[in-house]
């Protein structure tokens, strides 16, 4: 009689939720490797956000793994069905409780580690699994009071006071007991009954540490076995796995020591071949009729080794990527149309602060700097308009209010600051360099209307730095431009009046300026242009 667990749940629905668990792993994936590529890449970041978007990427990576990992622990099954499926004589699995987490445990971690899990990496004790159900249905006693199983052989759960009884029974029954060593005063107990009750040929004992260990443990088997032990000699030990070697014995308890032969592999699952070359001795002797494995296709098996893994976190870091741009882009744009609106207010602080997380969200967004940069100078921090004027530009060189804005500042310092023409501007805090000039000026204005010739600003700009220069005519053709673009600017008119009142064209000036006053009669500059010029 073989004891289970009481789920409450049937097969099917537990294999229902175990494949939900692992789709949301899957899903969770997906934005967890996008947000840690976006933070890798993002280099001219604040460093608190990446660090920010960095440990939001880690978090959501491993509870993907997590919620895969739960979801193979969910549907992974209990001897009770494994028992009905498959009337062999079992495979008993007898190991010391604690050294459960080290043959749960992923061979590979990180990204490339959660790729190999998703397409079929095992741990030590499914490796040994898919080699014992070729001998027998591969049964343990389950860890008393875990929620979940561990993935490998199947548990069978017992009360404290019968576990003796149960093991002592499977025992009788099994084809193979495999033993996991170690020093425990109940794994112990197990080494003797199942040299008492299974037998010598039906022993198979794994041994999981180096040499001194191995005598310790050689020591303390003259208690309980009637032979002397071999010397020893490990194998190579296999990524994945402290198993090191084997020890079965012949019916009249001569021991053979087998040490783990493991060739260089690309595959996530070394020791399951490694196990078949070390017990094949044993199967052949006790002529054992081995259930065929699982043939995969030739894609199947590739997505298993390490080069695979590769190819799908590259396949999954695609979508990752656009799906993580993507909502940070759309939060970017946000929050910089907010700051637009928010400088049409006036309100600069609230423009600034906006700005600035939108180049959190997207440090890539040459909009966001341009906009920034500007309520930096309505701010008078020059400096920093200047940068953030500088960052989109080597963002975007195609942008051309970012070469309007730049102009303008330039051409304010080198017309407002005292010698500024001919001195260069150092930034501590940007280590950056800049050499203000009318010229300097005069050329980002021409260089934004090359790359947009309608665009209104550049234009009223240039003409405003060529009126005050003293290059009236190309001024007022300038301005012409301006009304071209925006017949009904009072500001275009005023100054295309005043340009021509320079120029001695008293009628065209006085024109102008009605015109101005026409559109904006509460200015005070264009009222008192038109009232002096009208008398």
């Amino acid at each position: 009689m073989v004891g289970t667990v009481a789920t409450g749940f049937e097969p099917r629905r537990l294999a229902t939720a175990a494949k939900l668990w692992k789709w949301a792993g899957f899903l969770m994936a997906i934005p967890g490797l996008g947000f840690l590529d976006w933070a890798r890449s993002a280099s001219d970041q604040d460093n608190a956000y990446l660090v920010f978007w960095g440990i939001l990427g880690l978090g959501l990576f491993l509870g993907a793994l997590a919620c895969y990992r739960r979801g193979k622990k969910i549907g992974a099954i209990y001897a009770r069905h494994l028992i009905e499926q498959d009337k062999r004589p079992p495979v008993l699995y007898l190991r010391s409780f604690k050294d459960d987490p080290r043959a749960a445990a992923v061979p590979t971690v990180g990204i490339v580690g959660f790729a190999a899990v998703l397409l079929g990496m095992q741990t030590e004790e499914e490796q040994l699994a898919e080699v014992m159900d070729q001998i027998g249905p591969f049964l343990a006693i389950g860890k008393p009071g875990e929620p979940l199983p561990e993935v490998g052989a199947a548990r069978i759960y017992v009360g404290d006071g019968e576990w003796q009884l149960r093991v002592s029974e499977l025992m009788s029954q099994a084809r193979l007991v495999v033993l996991r060593a170690g020093e425990t005063s109940n794994l112990w107990w197990e080494v003797k009954t199942a040299a008492e009750i299974a037998g010598p040929e039906k022993l198979l004992f794994l041994l999981p540490f180096g040499k001194k260990q191995y005598e310790v443990f050689r020591e303390t088997a003259k208690e309980f076995l009637p032979s002397s032990l071999p010397d020893f000699k490990a194998g190579r030990r296999v990524p994945g796995s402290r198993i090191r070697a084997v020890l079965y014995f012949d019916r009249d308890w001569t021991p053979h020591l087998e040490k783990i032969k493991a060739p260089w592999s690309l595959s996530f699952n070394p020791m399951v071949g490694a196990f078949r070359r070390s017990l094949q001795p044993l199967i052949e002797r006790e002529r054992f009729e081995l259930k065929s494995p699982h043939k995969r296709s030739l894609p199947s098996r590739f997505v298993r080794t390490y080069p695979g893994a590769f190819v799908l976190l590259a396949a999954l870091a695609v979508p990752g990527h656009e799906f993580v741009q993507g909502a940070l882009q759309r939060s970017a744009v946000a929050h910089n149309d907010l700051g637009f609106g928010l400088y049409r207010q006036h309100d600069l602080d609230g423009a600034i602060r906006e700005y600035r997380s939108a180049l959190r969200f997207n440090p890539q967004l040459a909009t966001a700097h341009t906009n920034l940069a500007l309520a930096l100078h309505d701010e008078r921090d020059v400096m920093g308009a200047l940068w953030e004027c500088s960052e989109a530009l080597r963002l975007a060189p195609e942008l051309a209010m970012a070469h309007n804005n730049l102009g303008l500042f330039y051409y304010e310092i080198a017309t407002s600051w005292q010698n500024a023409p001919a001195e260069l501007l150092y930034d501590r805090s940007h280590g950056a360099m800049y050499n203000p000039s009318v010229e300097r000026a005069l050329q980002e204005y021409r260089t934004a209307l090359r790359l947009q010739p309608d665009l209104y600003e550049p234009h009223q700009n240039l003409a405003d730095a060529l009126r005050v220069k003293g290059d009236l005519d190309a001024a007022i053709g300038e301005y012409h431009e301006c009304l071209r673009l925006q017949p009904s600017s009072a500001v275009a008119h005023n100054n295309l009046g005043a340009a021509l009142e320079r120029k001695g064209d008293a009628t065209g000036a006085l024109r102008e300026y009605e015109q101005a006053f026409r559109l904006a009669p509460d200015d005070p500059v264009i009222r008192q242009n038109y009232e002096r010029l009208g008398r």
